[in-house]
């Protein structure tokens, strides 16, 4: 809902609204006297099935920015009591005392969750902080300290990044009509922007009862409308519409405490969009939608289950057993969305295996989707994603099989662990539900275990494509406990990681890409990152080391005895915690040689902050005095925004080869070039260059805006001329108007899809006005057309006499990319270009051209081998009849081979003498940059250093090699030798904005650019090129100078002058002229 909303460079935040299909929440009662008789559950117990508690916008849909619970679900349905955070979308991060099972530190008022997100909570008093691993701040309050330990409602108050950046939450309920319930959300952050989230109660009713109760007496609560900052100072005002609903309980109830229908649930229908003029709405969503169209989500059905007697699966007497149904009640059936298409969902009861324990016969089966139908203009013709459990799972197997096919026929399968229970002897059952099944490795002696397989048709007759493959690393399992079994939580919670992944190509292939992960530090990070293959054009093998957290040191387990190794240091619980910082970043390409380079990082321990950066010049790692320092200075009295960023360095300036980390390290006195940074609103508003010597601003803007208070979205761009541009936003950020200083301004103006598809669906649609400056005269206009899936179908747009033109695009049911016709009249579009016989990937094998069906040889083919070629075949014009005139055409095919890197390797074509075909191979530097290119005779060869800047490069056009000899930290060349042969050497100078000043070459003033003031000047002049002379001599003697002279007064600030002299050096001119240039309000 809404956008973004900046508050600092470093936190955020926005409006969400999560669905789950989850609506159900179970728990186990140990209560023989309320269980039907025969259901499945151990003796003594049954199961009570509630709504959950999680959802605020009816069953399923949720909005919030995280709550903090003292118990959590099982998912057998049991509970322990254990603090949990939940997340802005619904997931359970449940905490321990220690990071690790085994952990040396723990440490009352401090806990750690251990499921890959990081996350340290530490008690301060009446309230809970939860630290994510960025250095952002979650901080909770109980809001009803009255009711107990297991009826306190955490909430999040206020979220925080390292410095004085917030955003608050404040809660208020009150009473309005008698009955009537409302809690307010008000939303605030430290740049005075405010929204407001309204709330209602259900009544007293069945529905709200079996729910939790925020409110004594009162039942659970529903978003009817959401007041969002928009720009200009306006609200986007979202409403929430809801139809009062029965619903019957799901059959995994089977406790006769349990009514067998919920009543007057409240189940969202409508999301209504703000306005799109930005005004107010007129009094509320169904006034406004009355006398005109609604952008808006439509929830046009949920599943209903069975109302009949019979419905509970273990019917009213206790002896009947029915089965389950496929579809657990209340989950979303149909969601239509604002621009018109229709997605359908329909279910079925997946099985699981069912050995998983005394506690967990939930787990024997769940609601999972069978297929999802998405409809674009039609509601008749749809694309099916089909799902399908394996219907032969036996719990043996310890395995799970789920078949995807596509809305093309093609097969994927995938593989889940389903061993549930625990063993203390092999410390197996952890693995529960990761993606990969234990029976099968990969033929390579990897270690890695089948995790899905892709085909290009079915399983049962097509090809197979790739096979993905995984390996999975864990903590140290917490012990079983004597007597009885650990609740499987916590041996799932055991940051369960992937450390190798393996893509095997066709079937029965030694083709593969593997990437290898290690040295983790055990908190989040696998330093060591090794990616390989043995495509066709492999031969090299990339390795980028990481330094997270040295301090660390390794966190091993041995699976086997299930202890850990490698030295791990707790994390200080007196530090902050700021997880993501490193010492160096190592990449090392090997391939027929070693290159390796390496980049120092200094981060502030309190903020997480990067405070300086060192780029090794040198490949040996090095450090010397022409590597590239960069220091960032930020406002940590403040907001902690980057406020100034200097460079040092490279070959123009010597540096240090101490601790650069050390605050004593002594840098160059004043940089090469230094920036200036400024923000407002939580947003980047400036950035300029700045004197490197005074640190004031030149006036050279690298970005020069002005931002919107209520959103942060930039209003307003001026470049370093002074030329300007500004934008006007509607209520939900869409662009209204673009006007400039002098040119042309644009209007845009936007109409919902109305109708259901069909005949009398209206598509939705975005018209432009392009006007003169004055905004007198119309000079353009264009109408854009989309689909119900919001893809462009068609383009028109105003040309020469009044007269439309249109453009046609059409796409498969699956949303691939069919046709699109050429440019003509309206209403008949021709000159069709057409995409076909899609691969498995998407890649279209046939593109046939307007002409093809006349001439099929103009047809391209493409023929793609996985991922390592593509081969594209087109007719060229070779020759020309001698008579006719008609052109010759021969069938020519370019071959791309890449490597598992993604690199182009090599080429083969018919350049040959002849049309012989020819080989090009390419291969590249550890940076990525091309290092040479041969083939046939030929060879270029290209060099760089560790800095990424070429140093030299060899190439047949020239004679010799040509060298680099220095640069300046930005990259700019600033002495090179064409040759040694003429020994010609150039240099050039740069002044501390970046613009090249001067070019000498044998040490003689070669040529010279001048530049206008940064400030004051008419026109567009400031700061832009004013004049670039040559000197044609620069040797002396009766020599001539030739100097182009620039104005920039044109619309648009293009050149309106440039004047060209040619006069001896520092002499009036023999002769001039003057070129004048005349813009239209389009920029022609």
């Amino acid at each position: 809902l809404g956008v973004r909303y900046p508050v600092s460079e470093h936190l955020s935040y926005g409006f969400t609204l999560y669905y789950s299909s989850r609506v159900w929440d179970y728990e186990l009662i140990e209560n023989y006297n309320y269980c039907y008789l025969n259901d499945p559950d151990p003796p003594g117990f049954c199961t009570e099935a509630q709504l959950s508690k999680d959802f605020n916008a009816g069953p399923g849909w949720r909005i919030s920015f995280g709550e903090l619970k003292w118990s959590r679900r099982q998912i057998d349905g049991s509970s322990t009591d254990v603090w949990t955070y939940v997340a802005p979308d619904g997931s359970e991060h449940p905490f321990y005392e220690t990071l690790h099972e085994g952990d040396g530190n723990q440490q009352a008022g401090y806990s750690y969750t251990r499921d890959n997100n990081y996350l340290r909570m530490t008690e301060q008093g009446t309230e809970r902080m939860i630290e994510f691993p960025d250095g952002t701040r979650h901080f909770f309050r109980d809001f009803d300290p009255e009711a107990g330990q297991y009826g306190q409602d955490w909430r999040l108050w206020k979220m925080k990044d390292r410095w004085d950046n917030w955003v608050q939450i404040v809660y208020e309920t009150t009473e309005g009509p008698p009955g009537d319930y409302i809690e307010t959300w008000t939303i605030d952050d430290s740049h005075d922007r405010s929204h407001t989230l309204i709330f209602k109660f259900d009544d007293n009713s069945t529905g709200g009862s079996s729910v939790q109760s925020v409110i004594p007496g009162i039942g659970r609560k529903h978003l009817i409308a959401a007041h969002l900052a928009a720009p200009h100072g306006h609200t986007a005002d979202y409403f929430f519409v809801y139809d009062s609903s029965m619903i019957p309980v799901t059959c995994k109830d089977d406790s006769t405490t349990t009514p067998l229908v919920l009543t007057d649930v409240s189940m969202l229908k409508r999301i209504v969009m703000p306005n799109g003029d930005g005004s107010d709405w007129p009094s509320g969503p169904a006034s406004y939608c009355d006398t005109g169209p609604c952008e808006e989500f439509q929830v046009s059905s949920y599943t209903a289950g069975d109302f009949s007697p019979a419905w509970k699966c273990w019917g009213n007497t206790g002896q009947e057993h029915h089965g389950r149904p496929n579809e657990q009640p209340g989950v979303i059936k149909s969601l239509r969305l604002p621009t018109g298409g229709l997605t359908e969902w329909t279910y079925e009861n997946w099985q699981f295996p069912t050995e998983a324990g005394q506690h967990q016969v939930i787990l024997a089966d769940a609601t999972g989707v069978d297929k999802k139908t998405v409809y674009s203009d039609n509601d008749s013709f749809g694309a099916i994603w089909d799902y399908t459990p394996d219907p032969l799972v036996v719990p043996g197997d310890y395995l799970v099989v789920n078949k995807l096919t596509d809305p093309e026929g093609n097969d994927s399968q995938y593989y889940f662990r389903t061993k549930a229970s625990q063993s203390g002897s092999d410390w197996s059952g952890w693995d529960f539900g990761l993606p990969f099944r234990a029976d099968r490795s990969d033929p390579f002696g990897f270690g890695t275990k089948m995790s899905s397989q892709h085909y290009q048709g079915s399983v049962a007759s097509g090809h197979l494509l790739r096979t993905n493959w995984v390996v999975y690393n864990r903590d140290v399992l917490p012990d079983l406990l004597i007597g009885y079994e650990r609740l499987p939580q916590d041996w799932y919670n055991t940051n369960r990681r992937v450390r190798r992944r393996l893509t095997t190509h066709g079937s029965g292939t030694s083709t593969y890409t593997l990437t290898g992960l290690g040295d983790f530090d055990g908190i989040g990070h696998f330093r060591r990152r090794q990616k390989k293959g043995t495509l066709p054009t492999d031969d090299t093998t990339m390795i980028v080391v990481t330094s997270y957290n040295p301090e660390q040191y390794q966190y091993n387990v041995d699976a086997g005895n299930n202890t850990a190794s490698g030295g791990f240091v707790p994390w200080n619980v007196g530090a902050p915690w700021i997880l993501n910082t490193y010492e160096f970043i190592r990449p090392n390409r090997k391939t027929g040689a070693n290159e390796v380079t390496k980049r120092l990082y200094c981060f502030d321990s309190d903020t997480g902050a990067l405070e300086r950066a060192r780029i090794l010049q040198a490949k040996s790692q090095a450090l010397r005095a022409d590597d590239i320092i960069v220091e960032f200075e930020r406002d940590n009295l403040g907001m902690g925004n980057l406020i100034e960023e200097r460079h040092y360095g490279a070959d123009s300036q010597g540096l240090d080869d101490g601790d650069f980390c050390d605050p004593s390290f002594e840098l160059p006195s004043v940089p090469v070039f230094q920036i200036g940074y400024e923000w407002q609103y939580g947003a980047s508003k400036q950035s300029y260059f700045e004197d490197p010597y005074t640190g004031f601003n030149t006036g050279f803007y690298l970005q020069d805006s002005e931002i919107d208070p209520n959103t942060g979205l930039v209003t307003k761009e001026t470049d370093t001329s002074g030329y300007w541009t500004e934008t006007t936003y509607d209520a939900l950020a869409r662009p209204t108007e673009v006007e400039t200083a002098n040119a042309a301004r644009i209007e845009f103006e936007y109409f919902p899809a109305t109708g259901q598809p069909g005949e009398s669906f209206i598509r939705r649609k975005v018209f432009t006005v392009t006007k003169d400056n004055a905004d007198t005269t119309i000079l353009g206009r264009t109408r854009t057309f989309f689909d119900g899936l919001g893809k462009i179908v068609k383009e028109k747009r105003l040309v020469a006499n009044a007269q439309w033109v249109e453009r046609q695009t059409q796409y498969t049911d699956s949303g691939r990319l069919d046709r699109v016709s050429t440019w003509g009249a309206v209403g008949s579009p021709t000159g069709w270009t057409a995409y076909e016989n899609y691969d498995r990937w998407g890649r279209p094998e046939l593109i046939i051209p307007p002409d093809g069906i006349e001439h099929p040889e103009h047809i391209v083919t493409l023929d793609y081998t996985d991922v390592s070629s593509v081969a594209r075949t087109v007719n060229i014009g070779t020759s020309r009849h001698p008579t006719t005139g008609e052109v010759q055409e021969t069938q020519s095919t370019t071959t791309e081979h890449y490597d598992s890197h993604g690199a182009l390797r090599k080429v083969t074509e018919p350049s040959g003498a002849g049309g012989a075909t020819q080989d090009w191979f390419y291969d590249y530097d550890v940076h990525g940059n091309l290092a040479t290119v041969t083939g046939g005779v030929q060879t270029r060869t290209f060099t760089y250093d560790g800095l990424g800047f070429l140093r030299s490069e060899d190439i047949p056009e020239r004679e010799g090699p040509i060298t680099y000899e220095e640069y300046d930290p930005f990259g700019n060349v600033l002495a090179m030798t064409e040759n040694e042969s003429r020994s010609r050497g150039k240099t050039f100078v740069y002044d501390s904005m970046n613009r090249l000043l001067a070019v000498y070459s044998g040490g003689l003033l070669a040529k010279e650019y001048d530049y206008w003031p940064t400030t004051g000047g008419s026109g567009w002049n400031q700061g832009r090129l004013n004049s670039a002379t040559r000197h044609i001599d620069p040797n002396g003697g009766d020599g001539r100078d030739i100097v182009r002279a620039f104005d920039y007064g044109g619309v648009g600030g293009n050149v309106s002058k440039v004047t060209t002299s040619f006069a001896p050096p520092n002499q009036p001119p023999y002769f001039s002229f003057v070129q004048d240039y005349t813009w239209d309000d389009l920029g022609t």
